[in-house]
């Protein structure tokens, strides 16, 4: 988008009218936004992730078999007590 610049309508740049008019500075350059993300953000970021989600698992994992033996000493117990 051209570089825009305001300027009170009735100045001696701009003529007499009442408000604010838009002209464009001459020798403005257009330029686009810099939108999105670079290709080492992105590694940096599934790096970052994998190692969250592997973590995760991990941990998902030891809480079962935790869990699971546990549950056998329960057992155990029980039918040692009897």
């Amino acid at each position: 988008m051209p570089r825009v610049v305001r300027i009170r309508a009735g100045s001696a740049t701009n003529g007499p009218g009442r408000g604010f008019r838009r002209r464009r500075l001459a020798g403005a350059r257009t330029r686009a936004p810099e939108a999105g993300f670079s290709i080492v953000e992105i590694c940096i970021t599934v790096a970052i992730m994998g190692l969250a989600f592997t973590a995760l698992l991990g941990s998902m994992a030891t809480a079962t078999s935790t869990s699971d033996l546990m549950a056998r000493r329960r057992r155990l117990t029980r039918m040692a007590g009897n």
